[in-house]
């Protein structure tokens, strides 16, 4: 009936724009919660915050993180226990098969 394409494999190149487009996607939908408040005065101060919690680095733009409301701190401390799954997934799941590391 119809001709079916040959599956392509992903290349380095093509691997590494797509991890990068989905970080950046990621961070600026995580940054949508601290634009909506008015404790971030711009766009870029709510992207590095998001970031920071992704990626696990804790930090922060803010003089005093205890004073975020309720429901941005909940989501501040969420982003870092994403990031921090996500750094558990690649020791324990990915980097095996790469032969980098784990058993």
């Amino acid at each position: 009936m119809g001709s079916r394409r040959p599956r392509r494999e992903l290349r380095q190149r093509e691997a590494l724009l797509l991890v990068v487009l989905v970080w950046i996607g990621v961070c600026g939908f995580g940054a949508l919660p601290f634009e909506f408040s008015d404790q971030f005065p711009t766009f870029t101060d709510a992207v590095f915050e998001a970031t920071s919690g992704f990626t696990t680095t804790g930090d922060t733009v803010l003089s005093e993180v205890e004073g975020l409301s309720q429901p941005l701190h909940l989501w501040r401390a969420f982003s870092h226990w994403l990031g921090g799954m996500g750094i558990v997934l690649l020791g324990l799941a990915i980097l095996p098969l790469v032969s980098q590391g784990g058993n």
